[in-house]
């Protein structure tokens, strides 16, 4: 804008930067080399141009070479493979567990001690209590002690028809849709950040288990990793594949709940 209002063509010079390619790459080259890099398939809708389009351009690189000795180090894939992992380590990721108890405040207790005591912590709890009254209202008075400032924690009443548990984990997603419809913090506005994961036993964890989780995540940009006995999983494609058979242990349901999702395309 200042040249345009100031010109003065003797104190600038223009320069073409770009990689100088005698074949310049389509915008389908640079969709493609991010599938290969990101390993998913993008879906394209492919429309008539906008007016205006400019149907080709090329970058002349010949002066900036002649007169910086600008010379491109990087082809459009290099690029894009040290882009693709800046991404992933770098993008915010909300840990979300959801814990199921019934009848049991000591194991409940030990379960939120080896959680809050995470290297890298869950940014949220949710409690699903089957427990009875009574026992549910010592839940929430052991919650009510336990204080973290860095975590939040929800406590919730649920039931189970009979002995079909799916009933316990629905109510979990149902109370994470709840936050994506009325999100209670920015990072709720985009799902594909927050990652679940699901506690229903006792914890043998080391004191870096989320923290492998996540960093698994953030170096392959998977929707979906488990290690030593613990999982955590993107919340979109949880959403989207959580129709389980009824079952009537956690185990079996997790189990089929995990298969279910290793088995959508581009996961």
């Amino acid at each position: 804008v200042l040249i345009i209002k100031h010109p003065n063509f003797k104190e600038f010079e223009i320069y073409n930067l770009g990689k100088g390619t005698e074949t310049p790459h389509s915008v389908l080259d640079l969709i493609h080399s991010i599938e290969n890099n990101l390993n998913k398939k993008a879906n394209i809708n492919f429309t008539n141009p906008m007016a205006g389009d400019v149907p080709a351009t090329q970058a002349d690189i010949t002066k900036a070479k002649n007169n910086l000795g600008y010379s491109p180090n990087y082809t459009l894939e290099d690029g894009i493979k040290k882009t693709v992992p800046i991404y992933w380590r770098t993008l915010e990721k909300y840990v979300t567990v959801l814990l199921s108890t019934k009848d049991n405040s000591e194991l409940l207790s030990n379960q939120l001690d080896v959680l809050f005591s995470q290297s890298e912590k869950p940014q949220r709890i949710i409690v699903l209590d089957q427990s009875d009254k009574e026992t549910f209202e010592k839940n929430a008075e052991l919650i009510k002690n336990k204080v973290d400032d860095s975590i939040v924690i929800e406590h919730l009443s649920v039931s189970c028809d009979g002995d079909n548990i799916n009933g316990i984990w629905e109510k979990g997603y149902s109370q994470l849709q709840n936050h994506l419809d009325n999100p209670p913090i920015r990072t709720f506005e985009e799902p594909s950040n927050i990652f679940v994961n699901f506690v229903h036993s006792g914890l043998n964890w080391e004191s870096n288990q989320i923290e492998n989780l996540v960093e698994k995540v953030s170096c392959g940009g998977f929707e979906f990793v488990s290690e030593n006995d613990s999982t955590i999983v993107r919340l979109d494609v949880l959403l989207a594949n959580n129709s389980v058979s009824q079952t009537t242990s956690h185990s079996d349901y997790l189990s089929e709940l995990f298969s279910q999702i290793q088995k959508v395309e581009n996961i």
